[in-house]
């Protein structure tokens, strides 16, 4: 991949580095190197200094992704669900409610001291009298 990033950038500036040695007061006019595209990485995105295929397969050995890009853009399609849905209520939040017979206008606080003793009273490893 590195030799066609050269070769690409070669075939941009042209005789130019030439020219240079020859006439040392040339002037490179600037144009825009076009986007460089690489067929091996169509699919792939750079993610924190990896490639996210790589970053699956080093992170996940046992747990094969084939398609990371569709992983990961499902984790952001979520993330946004989330995002827009924040500051409502969520659904299990209700359901939450209604499972530890809580009234419908408990609180957070409610709810978790709710779970917490219903947590203690069905713990597995809770031994029974």
């Amino acid at each position: 991949m590195r030799n066609h990033l050269v070769q690409l950038v070669r075939d941009h500036l042209v005789d130019f580095p030439d020219n240079l040695q020859t006439k040392k007061s040339s002037r490179y006019e600037y144009c825009p190197i076009p986007r460089i595209h690489y067929e091996r990485l169509h699919d792939e995105i750079f993610c924190h200094n990896y490639y996210l295929k790589n970053l699956c397969d080093e992170e996940f050995p046992d747990w094969p992704i084939h398609e990371p890009l569709s992983v990961f853009r499902a984790c952001i399609q979520r993330w946004r669900d989330l995002q827009q849905n924040e500051g409502t209520e969520a659904p299990a939040f209700d359901d939450a409610k209604a499972l530890l017979g809580l009234k419908d206008n408990a609180n957070e606080t409610e709810l978790r001291e709710a779970y917490c003793k219903a947590a203690r009273k069905y713990h597995p490893d809770k031994v029974s009298p």
